[in-house]
């Protein structure tokens, strides 16, 4: 812990604050209220910043937030993006290019859109933020992740879909990924990330988790976010995240609060 507490708590989307399509119950909506008003909260998601900008607001979230993997840090109230990095537009071309031709489904987020599924040919000024290869299994996922993986510029990350268990790919460039969107949230905050608190579940939530200061890894968790958590809440279909924040955070900040941002 930081010697001026914790400051600020970075929490997944899908799986951790959401259930299934987005639902995020009355239980840990009011968890999350309180929860704020200790420490900053920020949604970290893959999702684009359409989607996270609005649950941000739902709950009545104004700090900074980050959507896309990492890629972007934006406020939620004016829409202002604070910090954006696209994938190289090689990089991208040779993503999209290769699942269009392995007929695989995907979204892709350009410029300041939600995700579409745009093609090689529909896409003109080669903005993007994220690519995700959709409704896979597991060996497809593992061997695309690993295959992109060793280009220079292009981070993989891979996520387990929580309503019905489909494998995913993330494509994001290698210097946007949820770590080090936390030591990008941390500077523009002026805080240290052992000040943060992350929680999360899939895959790509380990570098979250690794990146900060106190983990909370959710009951759905995968096996390597449940072996470096400081506490394993029920899954999200419990209401977890509300249990971790009343019965582990609150008490927690209690007795080492830090200064709310």
């Amino acid at each position: 812990m930081g010697t001026d507490g914790y400051r600020a708590a970075l929490i997944d989307l899908d799986g951790t604050l959401a259930r299934a399509s987005l639902e995020i119950t009355p239980r840990v909506a009011e968890a999350v209220a309180r929860l704020a008003e200790h420490v900053a909260v920020a949604i970290v998601s893959s999702r684009d910043h359409v989607v996270v900008r609005r649950t941000a607001r739902s709950l009545g979230l104004a700090g900074l937030q980050v959507s896309e993997g990492g890629a972007r840090i934006f406020d939620p109230v004016t829409g202002d993006t604070s910090w954006v990095r696209w994938l190289e537009p090689d990089d991208a071309r040779g993503i999209l290019t290769f699942l269009e031709q392995h007929d695989l489904p995907f979204t892709a987020v350009d410029r300041d859109g939600s995700p579409n599924a745009h093609g090689v040919s529909e896409i003109k000024e080669w903005r993007v933020t994220r690519i995700t290869a959709i409704s896979l299994t597991e060996p497809q996922a593992r061997e695309i992740a690993a295959d992109f993986g060793v280009l220079e510029d292009v981070h993989t990350s891979i996520i387990v879909r929580i309503d019905n268990g489909d494998w995913m790919v993330d494509f994001t460039h290698a210097t946007a990924t949820k770590a080090t969107a936390v030591g990008r949230y941390a500077a523009i905050k002026g805080m240290a990330p052992s000040q943060l608190i992350a929680a999360g579940d899939s895959y790509n939530d380990l570098p979250l988790l690794e990146a900060c200061g106190l983990r909370i890894a959710m009951g759905n968790a995968a096996p390597e976010l449940k072996a470096i958590a400081d506490y394993v809440a029920p899954t999200v279909d419990e209401d977890g995240l509300a249990v971790a924040i009343d019965e582990f955070l609150l008490p927690l900040l209690e007795r080492h609060p830090g200064a709310k941002d």
